[in-house]
């Protein structure tokens, strides 16, 4: 199923209203067990950049405290990084759960193929179309 952008803004917006509604009933006293699961959360922490072994040796010798009761309470693994390992190509892959492939972002900045003018490579915009330089005839394509 397609939604267009304007469908799909109505949705949110219809759903994050109704939430609030929604998990009021949670909020009670008496919850029961199927409502706790709900009020699990998960936090990543992403050290962009930082040698893991850092981190560990530093909670490990108490530098870290907060850190390291996360580490022994949470699931505290290493994630394998990107190829290529820079910071705009893991982090794209990260929040879509694609390969740079995918995305298309495998390096800081992209170069324009004609000019060979380079732009930033995590967001690409492009200028609509007009007819008689007054008139829309394109829509802004979607970055990719």
């Amino acid at each position: 199923m397609y939604l267009s952008r304007r469908d799909f803004l109505k949705l949110a917006a219809i759903s994050g209203a109704a939430a609030p509604l929604m998990l009021s009933g949670l909020s009670g006293c008496g919850r029961s067990r199927h409502a706790k699961t709900l009020a699990q959360k998960v936090i990543v922490i992403g050290f962009d950049g930082l040698e893991p072994t850092l981190v560990e040796k530093w909670a490990e010798k108490g530098l870290l405290p907060n850190v390291a009761k996360m580490m022994r309470a949470g699931g505290y693994t290493r994630l394998a990084t990107t190829n290529p390992p820079e910071s705009p190509v893991a982090w794209s892959s990260f929040a879509t759960g694609t390969n740079p492939g995918k995305t298309g972002i495998f390096d800081f900045l992209r170069r324009d193929p004609e000019t060979y003018y380079p732009f930033i490579a995590a967001a690409r915009a492009k200028r609509p179309k007009f007819l008689w330089g007054l008139i829309p005839t394109s829509r802004r394509a979607p970055c990719r």
